[in-house]
């Protein structure tokens, strides 16, 4: 027989987003370390090895303070119109309030995914 599995992420980070310079994160799975940019833009170096390529999936959060009536939107940095500018080591996002605006948040959280399936046979 065989046992398929299916791998968990391979980065993952939570870092406050008020800080400036080089973030020192909370807590982190291969992210070597988290820089901002400016106000609500932010680049996670991603450790060398962890992912082949860029081909990779990622999700991300920031609370919803209860009464601010509002929800947060994080989106990845493009190049330009068509080109992402993520690599293999350096994801870059941005984090925007319902106004639009970029926002700086005391907690971001974000997932990076690469699907592997592992088969072993016994």
């Amino acid at each position: 027989g065989y046992v398929k599995s299916i791998s968990n992420a391979k980065a993952w980070v939570n870092f406050d987003g008020t800080l400036s310079g080089t973030i020192t994160p909370r807590a982190n799975l291969n992210i070597a370390s988290v820089t901002k940019n400016g106000t609500g833009d932010y680049t996670l170096n991603i450790a060398a090895s962890v992912l082949a390529d860029a081909n990779y999936s990622w999700s991300a959060s920031t609370p919803n303070w209860p009464g601010s009536g509002g929800f947060s939107l994080i989106n990845e940095h493009m190049t330009n119109s068509t080109t992402l500018s993520r690599t293999a080591t350096a994801l870059r996002i941005y984090t925007i309030s319902n106004s639009a605006a970029m926002t700086d948040y005391k907690v971001v959280s974000v997932s990076i995914w690469k699907y592997c399936i592992s088969s072993f046979n016994f």
